[in-house]
């Protein structure tokens, strides 16, 4: 099999890999979302607006289309969605220094030390959900 046939088949799957993540998470997004809607009276969500950390793994686009195909037929059917990523943010717990790690090390940038505590970048958040009655 030639490379170029072998590369294309690993971007499919990947992208497929992605797309399951992505759409887990939008499945339950429009379920929290339909919620709220009902609740609040709503004719349809205009507006959702997401947190999602540095190392959740969200692919913002990859996202977006999830949540169109889910939020189909549901009073979410149509709504912007609205992702903010929140940066990656850590606490070393050698120095007590907070930092906002570059690249790929987590170490401290001051005291070179590995034993951090994570302060953000793991949450996924329904921030904001906006509806006409």
């Amino acid at each position: 099999m030639a490379f170029g046939l072998r590369f294309a088949r690993g971007m499919a799957l990947l992208r497929w890999v992605l797309l399951v993540h992505e759409f887990s998470i939008a499945t339950r997004l429009v379920q929290l979302v339909e919620e709220h809607a009902k609740r609040a009276g709503a004719k349809r969500v205009v507006l959702v607006k997401v947190l999602a950390g540095r190392l959740t793994g969200v692919v913002p686009q990859l996202l977006r289309e999830a949540f169109e195909f889910c939020s189909g037929g549901t009073l979410a059917e149509g709504a912007e969605l609205v992702i903010e990523e929140t940066p990656l943010r850590c606490r070393c717990r050698a120095c007590g220094a907070e930092y906002e790690p570059e690249g790929i090390s987590l170490r401290c940038p001051k005291c070179k030390a590995a034993n951090f505590e994570i302060l953000s970048g793991r949450e996924l958040l329904l921030e904001k959900v906006e509806v006409e009655v």
